[in-house]
Order: structure tokens, then C-alpha cells, then sequence
């Protein structure tokens, strides 16, 4: 078979296969607010207990990705290393968490 011909073929499977895999992830994601309602602009990191990703707050909203291979398992979260929340994470997709920040 022809070099360029395997090239098409590779390219094509890739390209079938990158939408499954990205479904697939799974993580958190929510907003952050202050006691009467306002939302940061940029402050607050939320962690997990899963790996040592990050996501930073911006704008009073994050959205953490642990993986596909975090589907489906429970874990902690946490809002700049406090206020831990216990959650399943969904077989695929994103749990919805929200904090309540305290007032600067």
C-alpha cells in the first residue's frame, strides 16, 4: 500500500476516533460567588484529590478536566485548598459544583 494512501487512513481514524475520546473526559465544573451574589474576577484555584490538575476562577466560573480515566470515580474537590466536597464524577461529562466564597 502506498505511503500516502496509509497517511489518508491514519488521518481518518484519528479524526473518528477524537470525538469519542473527548466525550469521554470527565471532570468539574461550577461557578464560585460571594455571600451576596457577586462573582470574582479572577480569584479562587479549585483542585481535586484525583491528580494535581488546576483550574483557576475567572470571571466566578472554572471548569476543571481530570481525564477519561477519572470517569465514574468518586473524589474530593477543593476550593483553594479548603471547603472539600465529596462527588461522583458522571461516566462521562462534568459534575456541576458551586462554592460560596468568603467575602473579601
Amino acid at each position: 500500500m502506498p505511503k500516502s494512501l496509509w497517511t489518508v487512513i491514519v488521518a481518518l481514524i484519528a479524526f473518528a476516533l477524537f470525538p469519542a475520546a473527548a466525550a469521554l473526559a470527565c471532570g468539574v465544573e461550577g461557578n464560585v460567588r460571594y455571600p451576596d451574589g457577586s462573582s470574582p474576577r479572577a480569584q479562587g484555584s479549585v483542585t481535586s484529590s484525583w491528580n494535581r490538575t488546576v483550574a483557576y476562577v475567572s470571571n466566578g466560573s472554572y471548569r476543571l478536566d481530570l481525564g477519561s480515566a477519572a470517569c465514574g470515580q468518586e473524589v474530593t474537590v477543593y476550593l483553594n485548598g479548603r471547603q472539600p466536597q465529596r462527588i461522583r464524577l458522571p461516566g462521562s461529562g462534568f459534575a456541576r459544583v458551586n462554592w460560596t466564597m468568603p467575602s473579601p
